[in-house]
């Protein structure tokens, strides 16, 4: 059974946020190397989380570095999809 709207209480629509990118999504990640300097370094999303409306969503990626494999947790601002756009191993 369905109601009327009442025109007294409007109806309050919802913006539903979506992330940009995907879990498995092969992307890159900027990193602060020695000395200061950003690095961009290839990586997998493992995680995502949305933190607020105006953060928007924060990505859990594994990279590696040229001695070792690592996690960190990157903003949108900080995150870019890999050129293959691979998600699942698929190109």
């Amino acid at each position: 059974m369905s109601h009327p709207v009442n025109p007294q209480y409007p109806t309050k629509q919802v913006k539903i946020a979506h992330p940009k990118l995907a879990l498995q999504q092969r992307v890159e990640v900027r990193i602060c190397a020695s000395g200061g300097a950003s690095i961009w370094v290839v990586g997998l999303i493992i995680a995502l989380e949305y933190i607020s409306n105006l953060a928007g969503f924060s990505y859990t990626v594994e990279y590696r570095t040229s001695s070792d494999y690592r996690s960190g947790t990157f903003d949108e601002g900080d995150i870019r999809p890999h050129p293959t756009g691979n998600v699942n191993g698929r190109t």
